[in-house]
């Protein structure tokens, strides 16, 4: 590296800043497009794009030139150990901060000395009898109003001074903080840059188009789902939380997001052959011939794992990602219309990507065996067309934060379940009915029979849709029995036992289902019936 910087450092070497210009942020990385301009003598020079990221990927680096009679020899990218980083700069700029903030404290602490010394100074010598032994009353009254004045004066500027110091090293305390963050995530103090080596036919003007691809980027998808009201579709905000700590600041930039993944290989895995083969195995402590075959096994794979444990010092050797185009049919790519700024911070920025709004139906469910509450759910139809990726949403109902849910991009399910929460002016009990409920004894079986009766009644001033659900056993082996013996109109999922009653309730209006079941097991069996 320090050859490379003393060949960095020859005479006719250009140094030259970039512009960001474009961004896209991967997944895991981003690609950035910058733009430069040199101004470069005739033959051979060399051109440094300076403070750029220390994380670039060397193999992804690609440069473009205009000028008259330009030619590009070579371009390499480096790490540049002289200047200061983007960080390092913060950080100085901290350290002032906190030395303007040390050196006003030290004067608050003078100017609470200064009044230490006075107040001694008068206690000291509040004695004011003496060889005159004249002194009026009118002076003695002078002279205490004056101490005591005085020294209300003197505690009073010690509180207020005190209280400066407090808010003082209060700030100091967060400076530190914020200075120990950003040296956090320096590099061994390197910053970028790539070397550009030109031949040039005449004295030119040249630009410049950098393109690379960088580590420490990356963007998730986040959602927030809202329902205003059961009569408008639900809204849903498609918003990218993007994060970047490349230690260069991308100012004012066309971001793209893109859902690809460069670190992930695109190529189409083939199948080798699959051959069966006898398995052998080296008995321990047998013969000597069996102890050399374990050592030789053993030292490969200790050659293996070591070759495994190496991938930080690999990975900047890596094969260049592909370029992703917004026309690639594996994967998406959200332009964002307005300039963008994001700095090297690794705090969370968001950016909204799209705006859905969604059909959806609304009705009550309640399952009483488990709660007693109805909740307010939204089934919202077709959204596996949108292509959404894998995210957490937060869910509002009218304009109140009710909770978190998770998108699946994975899911088969063309409607998505939301449930908005709970509804009180929705009563529902559960209860067993007596008469239905009873134990027999046979002569090898025990029979149990059980019954249970839901009861709902709506509150509300409008009509609801309500969905119960609850459920019947089912047999996990063969000589267990269950038999229905009525579902009061339920439909039945054989497989789970899951009984689903809908009903349509009017303002006020209440309304019973009960189901009915028997089980028979062999009465040395202990097996619990609810």
């Amino acid at each position: 590296m320090a050859v490379c910087l003393s060949m960095a450092m020859q005479a006719g070497a250009v140094d030259v800043s970039s512009k960001a210009k474009e961004v896209t942020v991967f997944t895991s990385g981003a690609q950035v497009t910058r733009t430069a301009t040199a101004q470069v003598a005739a033959g051979q020079s060399e051109v440094r794009i300076m403070g750029l990221s220390p994380y670039i990927d060397s193999k992804s680096v690609q440069v473009k030139a205009k000028g008259s009679g330009l030619t590009i020899m070579s371009v390499s990218q480096q790490k540049n150990y002289v200047e200061k980083s983007q960080t390092d700069k913060e950080v100085e700029a901290l350290k002032k901060q906190k030395d303007d903030i040390s050196t006003k404290i030290s004067i608050e602490r003078t100017n609470n000395e200064v009044a230490d010394a006075e107040l001694s100074f008068i206690q000291a010598n509040q004695t004011i009898t003496g060889a005159d032994q004249s002194l009026s009353i009118a002076t003695l009254k002078q002279t205490n109003d004056y101490y005591r004045e005085r020294i209300k004066t003197l505690k009073l500027q010690k509180i207020d001074t005190d209280k400066k110091i407090a808010e003082l090293e209060k700030q100091k305390a967060a400076i530190e903080k914020q200075i120990n963050e950003l040296n956090g995530r320096k590099n061994d103090e390197a910053t970028g840059m790539i070397v550009v080596k030109l031949n040039a036919a005449a004295a030119t003007n040249c630009s410049f188009e950098i393109s690379y691809v960088v580590r420490n980027a990356s963007w998730t998808p986040a959602y927030d789902i809202r329902v205003n009201n059961v009569d408008e579709p639900v809204q849903l905000v498609y918003k990218a939380d993007i994060r970047q700590n490349t230690k260069e600041k991308w100012d004012n930039v066309k971001l793209t997001l893109s859902t690809a993944n460069p670190n992930v290989s695109g190529e189409a895995p083939v199948l080798s052959s699959y051959i069966l083969k006898e398995r052998t195995y080296v008995v321990y402590g047998a013969a000597k011939r069996s102890y050399k075959p374990m050592m030789m096994a053993k030292s490969v794979a200790n050659e293996t794992m070591m070759d495994a444990a190496m991938p930080m010092e690999l990975e900047e050797e890596a094969a260049a990602p592909q370029v992703v185009q917004s026309d690639n049919m594996t994967t998406k790519e959200f332009k964002i219309k307005m300039p963008y700024t994001l700095n090297s911070s690794n705090q969370s920025s968001q950016v909204e990507i799209e705006n859905y709004k969604l059909k959806a139906t609304f009705e009550y469910y309640c399952a009483p065996k488990l709660d007693k509450d109805a909740f307010l759910m939204a089934n919202v139809t077709d959204w596996v067309k949108l292509n959404l990726m894998s995210g957490d949403a937060s869910l509002f109902f009218e304009n109140t934060f009710v909770g978190k849910t998770r998108i699946e991009s994975t899911r088969q399910n063309d409607t998505l379940k939301l449930s908005l929460g709970r509804d009180k002016s929705i009563l529902v009990t559960r209860e067993a009915v007596k008469d239905y409920t009873s134990t027999k004894t046979l002569s090898s079986k025990r029979e149990v029979e059980r019954g249970w009766k839901i009861s709902v009644k709506n509150n509300k001033k409008t009509a609801i849709k309500l969905a119960v659900h609850d459920q019947m056993p089912v047999s996990g082996q063969s000589d267990i029995e269950v038999t229905s013996l009525g579902t009061d109109g339920a439909s039945k999922n054989e497989t789970t036992g899951e009984l689903i009653w809908k009903m349509d309730l009017n303002a006020g209006e209440k309304k019973d289902v009960t189901f009915r079941y028997k089980v028979k097991y062999p009465k040395d069996k202990n097996i619990v019936v609810e």
